[in-house]
Order: C-alpha cells, then sequence, then structure tokens
C-alpha cells in the first residue's frame, strides 16, 4: 500500500514536471519564433544591429537546446514514470497472488483443522470402544474363571458322590450277595 502511494505520489510530480517542462518548451517555441521574427525585421531596418541578431540567434539555439534537454528530460520522466507504473503493476500483482495463496492456505488449514477434530473424535471414539470391550472380555474372562473354578468344584463333588454311591452300591450288592 505504502509503495503504491509513493508510487502514485512519485507519477503525480513526474506529471506535474512533465507538465512544466511541456509548458515551457511550448513557450520557448513561442519566445524563439518571436525572436526569430524579430531579429529578421531589425535586420532588415537596422542593419547596424547585426550583431545584436547573431546574439539573438545564439541565444535562441541555446533555448532550443534546453528545449531539446528539457524534451530529453520529459522523455526520461514519462519513462521512468511507466517504469515505475509497471513496478506498481508487478507488486499489485504480487500482493494479489499472495493474498490468494493466504487464502487457499487458510482454507486448507481449516479443512485440515476439521479432519483433525474427526480424527480425534473418531480415536477418542475407538478408544472408548476398546476400553468398553476390554472390560467385557475381562469381565467375560472372569466369569468363565468363576464357572471353570465352580465346575472343577462340582466334578470333584460329583466324582466324591459317585465313588461314595459306587461304594455304597458295592457294599450293597455284596451284602446282598452274602
Amino acid at each position: 500500500e505504502t509503495l503504491r502511494k509513493e508510487s502514485a505520489a512519485n507519477a503525480d510530480v513526474l506529471r506535474a514536471q512533465a507538465d512544466d517542462h511541456r509548458a515551457a518548451a511550448v513557450e520557448a517555441k513561442a519566445a524563439a519564433a518571436t525572436a526569430s521574427a524579430r531579429a529578421e525585421f531589425e535586420a532588415s531596418r537596422y542593419a547596424t544591429l547585426s550583431e545584436s541578431a547573431e546574439t539573438l540567434r545564439k541565444d535562441l539555439r541555446e533555448l532550443l537546446d534546453k528545449n531539446a534537454a528539457a524534451a530529453k528530460r520529459v522523455a526520461e520522466f514519462e519513462a521512468t514514470l511507466r517504469e515505475q507504473a509497471a513496478r506498481l503493476d508487478a507488486a499489485e500483482d504480487r500482493a494479489s497472488a499472495a493474498e490468494a495463496e493466504a487464502r487457499r492456505a487458510e482454507s486448507e488449514r481449516r479443512v485440515l483443522a476439521e479432519a483433525e477434530r474427526r480424527a480425534a473424535e473418531t480415536a477418542a471414539r475407538a478408544t472408548a470402544e476398546k476400553n468398553k470391550l476390554e472390560a467385557a472380555r475381562d469381565a467375560a474372562l472372569a466369569v468363565k474363571t468363576a464357572r471353570e473354578e465352580e465346575l472343577g468344584r462340582e466334578r470333584e463333588r460329583l466324582a466324591g458322590e459317585t465313588a461314595r454311591l459306587q461304594k455304597e452300591w458295592a457294599q450293597a450288592r455284596s451284602e446282598l450277595d452274602a
């Protein structure tokens, strides 16, 4: 923005100087024409003033040289103005590209932040589900272990009961056989 303002200010100054030089050039041309006409008139009327006329011609040449120099400066100022305008355009293009890149980066950041948030939620749900499944597994293992222990005790009790009943039956049979 500062570069644009400076370039605009420089452009205004260069334009004003160019206008001044153009005005000076127009005035110089007008003055040269007037001086030339006057010199010719004076030469024809006053032969004795020919030396003065030569001086006027010299002044006119200097004025034309100044005019040419002023025109050259105007051309240089205009070239500088065009160069600064091109720099300003390039700077504006770079700024526009940077703004577009910043918007794109911000959009990507938002997309990534949203994806990260969803991934965190998914991970939290997966962790909760894993913990739930582990708790269910642990509970199932505890129930299985308790059942196995209970079945083991029941098997031992039944084995003892079977042995007792077999013993009683064997006794009863031996009593019947006797």
